[in-house]
């Protein structure tokens, strides 16, 4: 979603604390899983946030609101909260990043993405290859005319 203050209001309502998913996964997952649905465990720690709450004027926007827990310290969302057109809770985004402290870089390792409506979880996992950034990714990876006119 890009910022448009014609389709949505944007507010920061509240400076709080929230507990936000650890950025470890350059060393261990946050997310300890139990086979492939359960999830045994997870590491976290309280985070300095701003909420910002995010509301569509138009009513044809799949979401209702969005409120996010932007952390003040990295300036990354601790946590994201979707509302349906009713108003209803209906899906919630957490993220841990595999984080190397020596550079700063950072891409995701774990997000779960709950939807609170059907109650099930899609849990995504990455892994970060940071071997050759000079030469890779290349510029084409990211062409978007080459992306959408890529056929097999």
């Amino acid at each position: 979603m890009k910022t448009d203050t014609n389709a949505f209001d944007y507010e920061i309502t509240a400076e709080r604390w929230t507990l936000g998913w650890s950025h470890t996964g350059h060393f261990y997952d946050a997310a300890i899983r139990d086979g492939k649905c359960d999830v045994a465990s997870v590491d976290v720690e309280l985070r300095p946030v701003w909420r910002l709450e995010i509301r569509d004027k138009s009513g044809k926007y799949i979401y209702k609101e969005r409120f996010i827990d932007l952390d003040k310290e990295v300036y990354y969302p601790a946590g994201n909260y979707f509302t349906d057109a009713r108003g209803t809770l209906m899906r919630t985004w957490y993220d841990s990043w595999d984080w190397v402290p020596e550079s700063g870089l950072h891409q995701w390792r774990q997000v779960p993405i709950w939807n609170t409506i059907t109650n099930r979880m899609t849990f995504l996992t990455m892994d970060a290859r940071w071997d050759d950034l000079e030469n890779n990714p290349t510029v084409a990876t990211f062409d978007v005319d080459q992306l959408r006119d890529y056929s097999q």
